[in-house]
C-alpha cells in the first residue's frame, strides 16, 4: 500500500471503531498535574534520586525501594499521586482519546485516558489480564457459585455475567483453538441465558464485546462446523442487541459497541 492510501485507511479504521491504540509515556507532555506541571517521564527517576541524595544511578524499582526505606511508603504514595494525577489536558488530546477506539492499551501509571474519557462523558472499561491468574479465577468462580447456590433462593445472574466475560477473555488469551472454542460455547450459553430474560439489562452485551479478540485469534484455526457455530452465535447476539435497542428506545454504549464489533466480525469472516 502506497503512502497516499495509508492515511485514509488509518482514518477509516479509527472512525469505524476497528483501530487499536497503544499509548506510551510520550503523550504525557500534553497533560498537567495539580501542581500545574507536565506529568513526569524521565524526570520522575531523577527526582527520586535527588530526594534520596544518591549519586549512583539506579533503576526505578531499586530507587523506589530505597525511597520507601528512607522516607516511608506514605510519602512516596503522596508524591506519585500528586505527580501522576491529571488535572488538566489539552483539548487536542481529549479529542484524540474520544475517538471510537476498539481498545486502548497502556502501561502508563497516570490517569490521562480516564480523565479524557470522563471529561467527554465516555465510559471506559479497565482490564488487567495476568495469564498465571486464570486458574485462581476459576477457583474463585467455583466458590462464588457454591456460596450462591447454598442459599434458599439463589440468584446467579451477576456471577453468570462475570463468568461469561471471564471465559470469553480467557478464550481469546490462550493458544489452543479447541479449548478456546469450548470456552466460547460455555461463555456464549451463559450470555444467552441472561439475554433471553425479559428483565435483562445491558450487562450481557458488555460481555459479548470480547468476541472480537476471540475471532481474531482462533477463527481461522477452527473447523467449518465450529466456524459456523461461532458465526451463528454472533448473529444471534447481534439480533438480540438490536431488539434491546428498539425495545428500550435508546442506545447504551456497551450495546452499541457490541453491535459495531459484531458487524465488523461478520464482515471479516464473510458472514458465514
Amino acid at each position: 500500500m502506497d503512502q497516499a492510501h495509508i492515511r485514509p485507511s488509518f482514518t477509516n479504521a479509527i472512525l469505524e471503531g476497528s483501530a487499536i491504540l497503544f499509548v506510551g509515556a510520550g503523550l504525557s507532555f500534553l497533560s498537567k498535574n495539580k501542581n500545574g506541571t507536565t506529568l513526569p517521564n524521565g524526570e520522575l527517576l531523577k527526582q527520586l534520586h535527588t530526594e534520596t541524595g544518591t549519586k549512583k544511578v539506579f533503576p526505578l524499582e531499586k530507587i523506589s525501594s530505597f525511597y520507601v526505606k528512607k522516607f516511608g511508603s506514605a510519602r512516596l504514595y503522596e508524591y506519585l499521586l500528586n505527580a501522576l494525577t491529571v488535572h488538566s489536558m489539552s483539548k487536542e488530546l481529549v479529542d484524540f482519546y474520544k475517538l471510537p477506539w476498539r481498545r486502548i492499551y497502556t502501561t502508563n501509571y497516570d490517569n490521562a485516558i480516564e480523565f479524557a474519557r470522563h471529561s467527554s462523558r465516555g465510559k471506559l472499561g479497565i482490564a488487567s489480564t495476568i495469564a498465571s491468574k486464570f486458574s485462581d479465577a476459576e477457583t474463585a468462580f467455583k466458590n462464588a457459585y457454591a456460596r450462591e447456590n447454598s442459599k434458599s433462593r439463589p440468584n446467579t445472574i451477576r456471577i453468570d455475567n462475570y463468568y461469561a466475560r471471564f471465559q470469553l477473555e480467557h478464550a481469546a488469551w490462550i493458544d489452543g483453538a479447541d479449548q478456546a472454542f469450548r470456552l466460547f460455547k460455555s461463555g456464549f450459553n451463559l450470555l444467552l441465558k441472561q439475554i433471553f430474560k425479559d428483565d435483562n439489562r445491558h450487562y450481557p452485551f458488555k460481555a459479548g464485546r470480547a468476541l472480537a479478540g476471540l475471532a481474531a485469534k482462533h477463527y481461522d484455526h477452527w473447523s467449518t462446523t465450529e466456524q459456523q457455530s461461532f458465526a451463528g452465535g454472533c448473529s444471534t447476539l447481534l439480533k438480540k442487541a438490536q431488539e434491546w435497542t428498539t425495545k428500550n428506545k435508546s442506545s447504551h454504549e456497551d450495546v452499541s459497541a457490541m453491535i459495531r464489533e459484531i458487524n465488523l466480525i461478520m464482515k471479516r469472516i464473510g458472514g458465514k
